[in-house]
């Protein structure tokens, strides 16, 4: 009998010891679970971060994009403007030439000096809006480099913002 009482309580021992063990481990086990909840919730709120400062960046990447459209199509619009100014530039220059030719030819003819005086008032005219013609040019220069500057500015901006998102 005492054997059979010496077997019961090793049993007992036994479960008691095997209990403890399985309590010990799944505290253990809860304990790391926890620590693993947590990097994965501060990973998750790391990302977000991450992800919504990254469309900000596209954000402002894409109003760079847009103000670069807006103002090659203004270079280009005054490039037009100006290969039109300078085409008006030419024919009137072409044509104050020919107008003073005609003026000196007129001048030499004595009949005529009577009415030299209305041909040089409108040759004076001729000049005066070829002079216009030609400031009016050299503004819409200064305006289309005003743009290109605008643009270069716009476009180096574009590759920073480019190399922050790539981490570059």
């Amino acid at each position: 009998m005492i054997v059979y009482k010496i077997l019961g309580v090793t049993a007992v021992l036994m479960i008691a010891a095997w209990g403890g063990y399985e309590k010990g481990r799944k505290d253990k086990e809860s304990e790391w679970q926890a620590r693993w909840n947590q990097e994965q919730a501060t990973i998750l709120a790391d990302n977000a971060v991450h992800y919504q400062r990254q469309a900000e960046l596209q954000a402002e990447i894409n109003n760079i994009n847009q103000v670069n459209d807006y103002a090659q199509q203004k270079i280009n619009e005054l490039t037009d403007a100006n290969r039109a100014l300078s085409a008006t530039t030419n024919s009137l220059r072409t044509e104050s030439q020919a107008a003073a030719k005609r003026i000196a030819a007129c001048s030499k003819n004595a009949a005529a000096t009577n009415s030299s005086q209305t041909a040089q008032t409108g040759a004076d005219l001729l000049a005066g809006l070829f002079d216009e013609s030609t400031e009016r040019n050299q503004r819409l220069a200064g305006e289309a480099e005003a743009y290109r500057i605008a643009g270069e500015f716009c476009e180096r901006a574009y590759k920073k913002a480019r190399r922050v998102i790539n981490g570059e």
